[in-house]
């Protein structure tokens, strides 16, 4: 009877932490409850404007007995034809460390021939760790570039840099500390031209210089950017902003590669969004238009996963000159999330 009792209160205990974990806004926390969780299928369908018809975008995942990502193909069906798809094939080695990742495009058209672009990347590794990367993209063209990528450790085994040369003869080095944060960005031309075009805080991008102007970004305590603005020739031309839900991303599921470095993103982490935002001078009179407009109502599970989105989508009106206004259109959108376990 005690042993019982014992047991019972263990596994109320159990299910009050498990269930505190899957609601904490932690993603760390939140994974190592619902590890065994993978998004399977994302199915999103897009009402245009004049209501002819709907378009359909499918996401699947598959996975193999380890658990690991071994594709992912996304379906445009528009008017019940698939004219559009994107395939990508993930391959590991007998110990599970990916070596190649393809990305192949077909857009397909009525009436026009099968347009194609593919993507392809190659991963060695050392001490189990990342060593190389080799990216190569062919173009609608046939045209491809490549790009090789070297990762350096320190003797503990900790990422310092990433240095990337593409075909140009450019070089870029990435420097980061040791939980991964960006803190130097140095770009090197094939003449010897070298530019620092990042502000760099905390491992975010705050600034990036560009030819006749700059952008300029904000983040929130989650590493979310809230906030993005464009300035040419030292005036403010446009900017949008970023509301965002506590729910948390259906990707954060996708496993992660055998022996890749911690590296946070510089431009801030990806979230579910509640609201966006755009302004912009389109009439040229000094003055800040709202383009556009979208609002997201999200619903989650027990663990904080997103499984359900509706987005209303408003492009509103607007004038490239006082007698020049172009009309709006809405669109809206349910997306909806599958998931294992």
């Amino acid at each position: 009877m005690k042993k019982n009792l014992i047991f019972r209160l263990t596994f109320i205990i159990a299910m009050i932490i498990f269930l505190i974990n899957c609601k904490s806004d932690s993603i760390e926390n939140t994974l190592k409850v619902a590890k065994n969780c993978k998004v399977l299928k994302s199915v999103n369908e897009i009402q245009n404007p004049n209501n002819s018809y709907k378009q359909i975008e499918t996401i699947d995942y598959q996975y193999d007995i380890q658990g690991n990502l071994i594709k992912r193909l996304l379906v445009i069906d528009r008017a019940t034809k698939a004219e559009a798809q994107e395939i990508q094939k993930f391959t590991y080695n007998s110990n599970g460390f990916l070596i190649e990742k393809s990305i192949k495009t077909i857009n397909a058209q009525p009436g026009v021939a099968i347009v194609q672009t593919s993507w392809l990347e190659k991963y060695t590794y050392a001490n189990d760790r990342l060593a190389t990367a080799e990216i190569s993209y062919t173009n609608r063209k046939g045209i491809t570039s490549v790009e090789n990528i070297k990762y350096l450790y320190d003797s503990g085994d900790v990422l310092t840099a990433r240095e990337s040369r593409k075909d140009d003869g450019t070089m870029i080095t990435s420097t980061f500390d040791s939980k991964g944060l960006l803190i130097d960005y140095v770009e090197k031309s094939s003449t010897g031209i070298v530019a620092k075009p990042y502000t760099i805080q905390n491992g975010l991008v705050l600034k990036i210089k560009e030819k006749f102007g700059y952008s300029s970004f904000i983040y929130d305590e989650n590493r979310q950017n809230t906030k993005s603005e464009t300035y040419t020739d030292g005036k403010l031309n446009s900017y949008s902003t970023i509301e965002y839900n506590n729910a948390l991303r259906a990707e954060i599921t996708l496993p992660k590669f055998k022996g890749f470095p911690i590296i946070k993103n510089e431009m801030g982490e990806d979230g579910v969004v509640d609201k966006f935002q755009y302004f912009a001078h389109t009439a040229g009179d000094g003055k800040m238009q709202q383009g556009n407009e979208s609002t997201y109502i999200n619903q989650k599970n027990t663990c904080g996963l997103v499984t359900k989105i509706d987005l209303t989508n408003k492009v509103l009106p607007y004038s490239w000159s006082p007698n020049n206004i172009v009309p709006g259109y809405t669109t809206k959108s349910t997306q909806v999330f599958t998931y294992s376990n």
